[in-house]
């Protein structure tokens, strides 16, 4: 997929589900941050489904409240990072 665009004007994102060759170092890197991405993302949507839904009283929102609050500000925090532009990004690392 990454190699698309010498085929084809065609974005390697704009596939879904998105492909990766894990037999290449690079590519398998890549496939475990995209992982760890849908992974906070997917945290963060349940911590606000339960939220919003007002099901606060929940056993689940209960347990995700207080045994994965570092889990939910950990994931908060990937998902505010990947946002960041890269020039953002390497004007922070330099303070």
């Amino acid at each position: 997929m990454n190699s698309m665009h010498m085929y084809a004007n065609v974005d390697q994102d704009s596939f879904f589900p998105k492909s990766f060759d894990c037999n290449e170092t690079q590519e398998f890197e890549s496939f475990c941050m995209y992982f760890k991405i849908l992974q906070a993302e997917s945290i963060l949507k349940n911590y606000l489904h339960l939220a919003l839904e007002n099901l606060r009283d929940s056993e689940e929102y209960k347990l995700l409240d207080l045994s994965d609050a570092l889990e939910v500000r950990v994931a908060l925090r990937v998902c505010k990072r990947r946002m960041i532009s890269l020039g953002e990004l390497l004007e922070s690392k330099n303070e």
